[in-house]
């Protein structure tokens, strides 16, 4: 079974579901080293019956059993793209981190190969480490991450389609689809960090310099311009210029729709595989209580979720993030024309109790970066709940 089809394909027992979704979790920790992280813990959940959560089934086999327990994460020594389940051509990947980390590369820089020897297998990641020097690195791998997620659901879904189209099986049989199509959100402060992700998405999807991209004129001429002018004399330190360098407007939102040979930029978001956003972007969108128009069914089934440059975050208004999160995977207020014979499902065995589950029962893997001195945002993140691995 591979981490995708444990991750997405298993059921929640009620001992599992009652540890993950209690504020604060009852977590049990091990120090582990990794060769360029250095030292990290590994938080798992503290289970009161470990034969509960012994085996794996999948949805699919109709069986009523447990996701097995999140195993302990090992490094890598050697990219083996196979074994990782990257169903992307490695040599788009090595072009693409050439061109956009270091153009003396021919494969994962040590610090790459330590991130995706964890969040391969969807475990919640929390890196505290991210600066000037890595920040390049930082990004490419986490939109390796997500556009291998995009791309490995789309094709489990085209593989049931044929399947049920050839009447091999009904479609009762196969658990592959949200409430909502958005899987993977990607939260960033700025429209030239936006900038930055949709270049490296479009660069390792799509080798081609003359590769179908659609909206492209658009993107760029909305994301790009508006450049402070930093002085010259007196500078400012290193991690200062790189923040506030490119566009740093930071009310912004944009979908995209990817396929294995185009990108479609600007989707509709019940249209979008992608959603790029800053916080207010959302908030803005989501809008409040009361208010006549508001639109948040498309965070009802996030499978991935990507924070980068949490700290600025902070700057900004932390308020806009968790009314970001209040309003993940609640209850769509309409249908989006949702095939609900093939709905995932996370509920948990005994179907007594779903108060404060969410409907669309998933649980999103995690990824944060912030730098080395703004460890104390670990502090928001156990303070409201959310995950902090």
């Amino acid at each position: 079974m591979t981490p995708f089809s444990e991750h997405f394909s298993s059921l929640l027992t009620d001992e599992l579901y009652r540890v993950v979704s209690a504020c604060p979790q009852s977590l049990t920790g091990k120090k582990l080293n990794f060769p360029t992280i250095g030292s990290l813990i590994a938080q798992l959940p503290e289970l009161s019956n470990s034969t509960e959560t012994s085996q794996s089934k999948l949805i699919e086999d109709g069986d009523e059993e447990s996701s097995v327990p999140a195993v302990i994460p090992q490094p890598i020594e050697e990219v083996d793209w196979e074994q990782l389940d990257v169903k992307i051509p490695s040599k788009n990947i090595v072009e693409a981190c050439s061109k956009h980390v270091n153009s003396l590369l021919r494969s994962l820089t040590p610090l790459q190969k330590d991130i995706l020897s964890i969040i391969y297998k969807y475990h919640d990641f929390y890196f505290t480490e991210r600066n000037t020097h890595n920040s390049k690195e930082i990004v490419f791998i986490y939109c390796l991450h997500a556009i291998n997620h995009i791309i490995k659901a789309r094709s489990e879904i085209i593989q049931h389609n044929v399947a049920i189209k050839d009447k091999k099986s009904s479609s009762d049989n196969f658990r592959d689809q949200g409430l909502v199509r958005p899987k993977v959100l990607i939260l960033v402060p700025f429209r030239r960090s936006a900038l930055n992700i949709v270049e490296v998405i479009s660069s390792i999807l799509l080798s081609d310099e003359k590769a179908n991209i659609a909206n492209k004129k658009r993107f760029y001429d909305e994301f790009t311009g508006d450049t402070l002018i930093l002085p010259k004399k007196n500078p400012k330190p290193a991690d200062y210029e790189e923040m506030f360098s490119g566009n740093i407007d930071d009310t912004f939102r944009i979908g995209l729709a990817v396929t294995k040979k185009s990108l479609k930029l600007y989707t509709d978001f019940y249209s979008s595989d992608i959603i790029i956003a800053s916080p207010l972007g959302l908030r803005m969108l989501i809008g409040a209580e009361g208010d006549k128009e508001r639109d948040y069914d498309f965070l009802a089934s996030i499978e991935l979720l990507i924070l980068d440059q949490t700290e600025i975050f902070l700057m900004q208004n932390w308020d806009h993030l968790l009314h970001v999160f209040n309003h993940l995977h609640l209850q769509p207020v309409e249908s989006h024309g949702t095939d609900f014979s093939r709905r995932i499902l996370r509920k948990p065995e005994s179907e007594t109790d779903f108060t404060g589950f969410p409907s669309s029962m998933l649980q999103p893997s995690f990824v944060d970066c912030v730098p080395s001195d703004k460890k104390n945002t670990l502090d928001f993140f156990r303070d409201t709940g959310l995950p902090a691995t």
